[in-house]
């Protein structure tokens, strides 16, 4: 009997469509850091950028009191991925005059809410960013809580962009004014449940948008995400680079990812502690 009324609670549970938050992945300053639960990038990636990504190396990232410490900075590295006549940028140079870190997550979430405690400083070039990204198999999505360039100091950017590809995107952006910003521990959230994606800075929304956007049969934002951490140095967007005021720095303080799990109810527990 108790087999067949859990059957009849599940049925009821699936139609129902309960969910609820469930915390998965919490971390805070002074806790051990699991870097195998993340991939450090390595060489010239994305944007055009200056710096080159250093696989993690402890000038560029470091674990301690405060936190985790991305480091931007002028340095000299030869390229692995050089090759004489290249055209690709990311294979054109036989050293980088910047080196800097960028974590991803070993993990994705298909429907969660991530929370970010972190700091950043650095002049002109600097560009830290706290992201989400697809693995864009069904269209293209990106899910930008925090981007920053150093030459806006006290300007905060959150962005969605999607489409059909890399190069037929949509953007929706936002940006608020933050005094002080530089140096101080801002709180980033996004929630992103099949129907919606929330951005929210220091508990304040930043943007809200309908996650079930189709382009034809593309539903290029009802993807998982991995979580990205980085300190971009230049670039396009972030401008030429002082170099006076390296090395620039992102600071993590926390990290708090919450999935968007199916919940049994009061009901069925109710009925299993018996």
């Amino acid at each position: 009997m108790k087999r067949l009324v859990l059957f009849l609670i599940f049925v009821s549970w699936t139609h129902s469509s309960r969910t609820s938050w469930v915390l998965v992945d919490d971390w805070s300053a002074g806790q051990p850091f699991d870097t195998a639960q993340w991939t450090f990038e390595r060489g010239f990636l994305r944007n055009s950028e200056e710096q080159y990504y250093t696989g993690g190396a402890p000038d560029n990232f470091a674990v301690g009191p405060d936190g985790l410490r991305l480091i931007g900075r002028s340095e000299r590295v030869a390229n692995a991925a050089y090759k004489k006549g290249a055209v690709d940028w990311r294979r054109a140079k036989p050293e980088a005059q910047y080196t800097s870190a960028s974590l991803v997550s070993v993990k994705a979430w298909r429907n969660a809410k991530i929370e970010i405690v972190a700091s950043v400083r650095g002049g002109n070039g600097a560009w830290p960013a706290i992201w989400l990204r697809s693995p864009n198999r069904n269209g293209f999505g990106e899910i930008d809580l925090m981007e920053h360039l150093g030459r806006e100091p006290e300007t905060v950017h959150s962005t969605v962009h999607y489409g059909t590809s890399a190069s037929d995107l949509k953007i929706i952006t936002a940006d608020r004014t933050i005094i002080g910003f530089q140096g101080k521990d801002i709180t980033y959230s996004a929630e992103f449940t099949p129907e919606k994606i929330i951005i929210n800075v220091n508990g304040e929304p930043m943007l809200e948008m309908d996650r079930r956007i189709r382009i034809g049969k593309i539903e290029p934002l009802q993807q998982s995400f991995q979580l990205v951490l980085n300190l971009a140095l230049g670039g396009a967007w972030a401008g030429p680079i002082d170099v006076a005021a390296l090395p620039a720095t992102m600071t993590i303080k926390s990290i708090k990812v919450w999935e968007w799990l199916p919940s049994i109810g009061p009901e069925a527990a109710a009925i299993l502690e018996e």
